[in-house]
């Protein structure tokens, strides 16, 4: 079910739909995979991350970089949204 919210996220948000919402679930659903990398790299797990549609790469330091970037963008996004709607009250 994931994939397919954050398609459909993806979508709205490219469309220009509901941004705000978008950004605020993209911004959640980084941060809990985030939580579950730090946790599975924590236990000393071996596992495919399940990060590519089309190769598999196991737990560790670029997936876990990876995520912390697209975090960082979709907060970033989420605080400029924020930001645009304040100016213009």
């Amino acid at each position: 079910m994931l994939p397919w919210v954050e398609l459909i996220t993806g979508g709205m948000l490219v469309a220009g739909l509901k941004r705000r919402s978008c950004l605020l679930i993209l911004t959640l659903l980084s941060a809990s995979f985030l939580v579950v990398l730090m946790v599975t790299m924590a236990r000393g797990l071996k596992i495919d991350c399940g990060c590519g549609l089309f190769f598999q790469r196991q737990v560790g330091l670029v997936a876990l970089l990876e995520d912390l970037a697209l975090l960082a963008g979709a907060g970033w996004l989420y605080w400029r949204e924020l930001q645009a709607v304040s100016s213009e009250q």
